[in-house]
């Protein structure tokens, strides 16, 4: 069926869909065993260098402690410490991690070393890079096919100390980290950029902030395919630059945004 002249491509039922198996199995598409080793190495080094002695984490150490931050996601109890508390305590976490050894990882807890960041990594995060790195790839991998996709920004919740926090009103956590996203139909993840302000990898700025990450994202969509944005990111040139390019597109726009352009005759 075509809009507005232009033929869309066919979409018939679920887009880039993968297995997800086992709980661990899905975790493992995006946090290899590598990512642990590292994580361990990287935590046994800060932790000797800061209080002069041995740590000792291990790998599955490291896992462990995700499982249970995830944990603490879900069940939610009023006190850190009442994870451990004999006759409230949640078992999967306490039978599995000390409380004090929880405590031990979580403040030592490392990805990079932090005595040797290289000269050309301009990263704002690049005390976590190898995470999100580890993560970004294994979106990157989902196959693609023609089909329908979505560009948005969305609040990676965060209320620590951070000097890269953005606060976007209106939003349902408007407080945290800002990630720009590109989705399937099905809102599967295939690639995304964490805001940095100037220091955000955008290759082309030419057309502004907005268009930039539409150009940043759409990279590794096959053309004709179909995106859709929102107001934020549409401008007309954007809207030419995709169609030379080869991707359809649509998108709200602001009144603002269409000089020299008029809907009348």
């Amino acid at each position: 069926m075509p809009f507005l002249g232009v033929p869309l491509p066919e979409f018939n039922g679920p887009q880039n869909c993968i297995e997800l198996g086992s709980p661990i199995s899905y975790v493992e598409k995006y946090l290899p065993d590598l990512h642990f080793e590292e994580a361990a190495l990287y935590t046994n080094m800060y932790a000797f260098s800061t209080k002069g002695k041995e740590f000792r984490a291990t790998a599955n150490e490291i896992k462990v402690f995700y499982g249970a931050q995830a944990l603490m996601g879900i069940i939610k109890y009023p006190r850190f410490f009442m994870y451990w508390q004999r006759g409230i305590a949640l078992d999967l976490i306490s039978s599995a991690i000390t409380r004090d050894r929880f405590l031990a990882i979580r403040t030592h807890l490392h990805f990079v070393d932090v005595n040797n960041r290289l000269p050309n990594n301009k990263s704002k995060f690049w005390k976590v890079q190898p995470l999100i790195e580890f993560v970004r790839n294994a979106c990157r991998n989902i196959p693609r096919s023609i089909g329908l996709y979505s560009i948005d920004e969305q609040m990676v919740p965060f209320t620590g100390r951070c000097p890269h926090r953005q606060f976007v009103k209106n939003k349902p956590r408007p407080a945290g980290l800002k990630n720009f996203v590109i989705t399937t139909t099905t809102g599967m993840v295939l690639d995304f950029e964490l805001y940095q302000g100037i220091e955000t990898p955008f290759e082309d700025r030419s057309l502004g902030l907005g268009p930039a990450v539409i150009l940043h994202l759409s990279k590794t969509i096959p053309k004709e395919s179909v995106l859709f944005f929102d107001r934020y990111f549409t401008t007309v040139p954007l809207m030419n630059r995709l169609n030379e390019i080869g991707i359809y597109a649509t998108g709200t726009i602001m009144q603002n945004r269409l000089k020299k352009c008029s809907f009348f005759e």
